[in-house]
């Protein structure tokens, strides 16, 4: 589906203004001349994974697509007015299923991925490009994870450890449907379209030992996580005169939906002075707040929809033997995002009828409906005003810029960009404080790049480049998500603001024949972020060589490469 990756490490005034560190641009297949079909199946062989036994839970009859059928959906009956209500709380609580149950495997499957394409045309003018990928990789993966108490007037000590065992079923599948109509000789008319879906589901179990609160750990995560993007792209390219003045414009439509859907958490525990046989009790909260992260369940939902559209223009013209040209372009993109979360969690449902034997119970039996009632447990929800978000997006702007040989050695693109940025964000704090901000910002963003050949097999290049680095919507949304791996929480700033960064680059290289290339740089990264009371500079200065050699005695031997 990809014809190439094009990895750009030096701005120019023709790439986004967000650029810090790099752009990489994804070019899909264009029909070729020739008609073709392909088929190609494969299978992957890991040795910590494969044909090992393993545990896991049931999902969807559709996880094996890259996606939730619904059958992991909080049922539409399941309200917060139905859990407060002391009538119908205990009703609404046995809506949701007991889906813990984790069941045990002998071995774990290969891996399975399988590509199908074609292309062919229609008539001399019309072609037709299509192509379906799918990858199916389950695998173990084993962490170790710990945190420790360190600080000037803090003991050192180890806080907590944790064994986990994750298991893991990534599924990814896509089509494109790419069609091509050559109108003339010097106009071309393109329409791409992409669909892809990926779904990774993942069973943690942990053992852990708490040294703080003195006891054992065991914990269990079940996570489900759905991406669908739709991409659809007009494009078209003109030639004006025949000469090589080029057109090209673009309008795309974009739409991700990403769903998770009943992440759930429990931890069961035992203390380090329990008697020897003692079991695990499971960790439900007595309070009337529940957790997310003992006994939780957490649902969400994010829609992002973006327009996006480009007008380029390449002059070419000649100055004695040398060919240089003018690039002037125009760009606009707006973006919307909705994201909603529930969270919901089990607690003890009253504490003076309360049944502590059921705290013993089994994951898989813990939540039956028998068990939700007074005596038992029962459902509650903690979703909060900031677990929800509304956010948009806009930027347009142009850039100019110039490709020029001065002399028969020095190269050298000059230019800028201007960009005006838009964002707005409308949530709310944890606490329910309204958070309502509209920021916009204009940047000129020029640009200098120069290539001195010194040699005929060498060359020496130098660029300067003022970019920006700017917060996506989730680093602002004061929206909080515990990460049950990391055993951290993960929150947005709705302070954050965008930093301006500039890039120096400077770089050697040296191209001793074919296939050998020397290659030594260092480049200067220096961002600026400024808030309300003060200003930060961050510099980063690394040197890079890259040597790549071939083996020159024989024509079989592996190159090497150094970096």
């Amino acid at each position: 589906m990809v014809s190439n990756l094009l990895i750009f490490k030096t701005a120019t005034p023709d790439l986004p203004g967000e650029f810090a560190g790099g752009v990489v641009q994804v070019n899909t297949k264009e029909v070729p001349d020739e008609p073709f079909f392909k088929i190609a199946l494969g299978t992957s062989y890991n040795s910590q994974s494969t044909f090992e036994p393993y545990q896991f839970y049931g999902g969807s009859k559709t996880d094996m697509l890259g996606y939730d059928n619904g059958s992991r959906d909080l049922p539409t009956g399941v309200t917060k007015e139905g859990l407060t209500n002391i009538d119908t709380r205990y009703d609404v609580s046995r809506l949701v299923k007991n889906d813990w149950q984790v069941n045990s495997y002998e071995s774990m499957r290969p891996g399975l991925n399988m590509q199908l394409s074609g292309a062919t045309t229609v008539g001399r003018n019309f072609g037709v490009m299509g192509a379906f990928t799918y990858n199916n990789t389950p695998r173990i993966v084993n962490h170790v994870r710990a945190d420790y108490n360190v600080g000037p007037n803090l003991p050192e000590n180890q806080l907590y450890k944790n064994q986990d065992t994750q298991y893991r079923k990534d599924v990814s599948m896509g089509g494109m449907l790419n069609l091509t109509y050559k109108v003339s000789d010097n106009f071309k008319i393109g329409l791409n379209n992409l669909v892809s879906f990926d779904g990774q589901d993942q069973f943690v179990f942990r053992f852990g030992e708490e040294y703080e609160q003195q006891r054992f750990t065991n914990a269990y995560s079940f996570w489900y996580e759905s991406t669908r993007l739709v991409i659809n792209q007009l494009i078209t390219e003109s030639d004006l005169n025949g000469n090589g003045l080029k057109l090209r414009a673009a309008v795309s439509y974009n739409n991700i939906y990403r769903n998770t859907p009943s992440l759930r958490r429990m931890t069961y525990t035992r203390t380090f002075d329990a008697e020897e046989g003692q079991g695990y009790d499971a960790y439900i909260p007595f309070s009337a707040a529940p957790s997310p992260n003992y006994a939780g369940r957490f649902y969400s939902a994010q829609t992002e929809e973006s327009i996006n559209g480009n007008v380029d223009l390449k002059i070419p013209y000649r100055i004695g033997a040398s060919e240089n040209q003018i690039k002037i372009g125009a760009f606009g993109e707006n973006r919307d995002r909705a994201f909603d979360a529930r969270v919901l969690g089990y607690t003890v449902a009253r504490n003076n009828k309360f049944d502590y034997n059921l705290l013993k119970l089994p994951i898989e039996s813990l939540f039956e409906e028998s068990n939700i009632s007074e005596s038992g447990f029962v459902l509650r929800e903690s979703t909060n005003p900031n677990d929800s978000y509304e956010a948009g997006g806009k930027t347009i702007g142009g850039y100019a810029m110039v490709e020029q040989m001065l002399g028969p050695k020095l190269r050298i693109i000059a230019g800028a960009r201007v960009e005006n940025f838009s964002q707005s964000l409308l949530t709310s704090t944890f606490g329910g404080m309204p958070v309502d901000f509209n920021r916009e910002v204009t940047d000129v963003l020029p640009s200098l790049n120069l290539s001195y050949a010194l040699t005929e097999k060498s060359n020496l290049r130098f660029a300067a480049s003022q970019t920006v680095s700017r917060p996506n919507f989730r680093e602002l949304a004061p929206f909080s998500f515990y990460d049950f791996n990391l055993s951290l929480a993960v929150i947005g700033n709705p302070d954050l603001v965008r930093a301006k960064i500039t890039n120096l680059d400077l770089k050697y290289e040296l191209f001793a024949s074919a296939g050998e290339a020397i290659s030594i740089s260092t480049f200067t990264n220096i961002s600026k972020t400024r808030s309300n009371n003060f200003t930060k500079y961050w510099v980063a200065v690394p040197v890079i060589l890259i040597l790549k050699m071939p083996s020159r005695r024989s024509t079989t031997a592996p190159n090497w490469n150094f970096a």
